[in-house]
């Protein structure tokens, strides 16, 4: 399912990324930080945001503060702050 995360159809990269955080999939911490710090669309970054804070592992939330200030997007900055908290 990780694989999924870097499908050309950018729906299914968010679909994926909302799933692999409700199932708190670890292994796929390393995926949604590169989803969340270079995906083009800023509705899997976002997704990726939340999934890192449902995942809540200490090395991911690192990389929240970074999106929070960093991301273009309002929505992708929101999300990860958001996501810093919960975790």
């Amino acid at each position: 399912m990780v694989k999924a995360l870097t499908d050309t159809n950018a729906h299914v990269r968010q679909i994926i990324a909302m799933a692999l955080g409700i199932l708190r999939a670890t292994n796929a911490v390393p995926t949604l930080e590169a989803a969340l710090t270079g995906d083009l669309d800023e509705v899997v970054r976002s997704q990726a945001a939340a999934a890192l804070g449902q995942i809540s592992v200490s090395d991911s939330l690192a990389v929240l503060p970074r999106a929070q200030t960093n991301d273009d997007s309002r929505d992708v900055q929101h999300q990860a702050e958001r996501s810093a908290e919960a975790g």
